[in-house]
């Protein structure tokens, strides 16, 4: 498949790719965190995702280092499994980090972050019919409970193995 590039709005500056069938992506990343992932993470990585098949833990598939002869350099990058289909008509996309402090989207950027979230869901209780309100719902109580018990056992893990700097990537689409 051919890869599209996304715009990231990351600090860390990688670049991200996507198939054009929606299914994966690949994220470029430095020397550093290729060593952790690779040296001090997969094992338990491997088992916690074994452990918890409804993981909302980003599916990684491959870590590879390419060496650019021409350049005399390496580039590291991993290959996941999309969160969701990129391919879908996805209304919104929110990167959220459970922080207020810096988290607005940026005019014309097309990921939303925490603080947009908090707007749209403001204008769902003041004014419910705005196009741009909306409030999240997960299906009734059962779902619920069972989103937050593995969003903390996923928290857990990330805690655990000292992982700071990780988002829940939600995709909005309408029925």
């Amino acid at each position: 498949p051919r890869l599209v590039e996304l715009k990231s709005n990351a600090r860390s500056g990688a670049f991200i790719y996507c198939t054009n069938n929606g299914r994966f992506v690949l994220k470029t990343m430095t020397k550093a965190e290729s060593h952790f992932l690779n040296d001090q993470l997969l094992d338990a990585y491997v088992g916690h995702i074994a452990r918890n098949p409804k993981s909302l833990l980003t599916r990684f598939l491959g870590s590879f280092r390419l060496k650019l002869h021409h350049l005399q350099a390496h580039v590291y990058f991993v290959v996941m499994g999309a969160i969701f289909n990129l391919r879908d008509e996805t209304k919104y996309v929110f990167d959220l980090k459970g922080s207020s402090l810096g988290r607005s989207a940026r005019p014309g950027e097309k990921v939303s972050k925490d603080n947009d979230l908090r707007a749209a869901k403001k204008l769902h209780d003041e004014s419910p019919s705005d196009p741009g309100a909306f409030a999240i719902e997960l299906g009734g109580p059962a779902a619920k409970a069972a989103f937050l018990a593995q969003a903390s056992r996923d928290a857990d893990f990330l805690q655990a193995h000292n992982v700071i700097d990780y988002s829940l990537m939600l995709g909005v689409v309408d029925d």
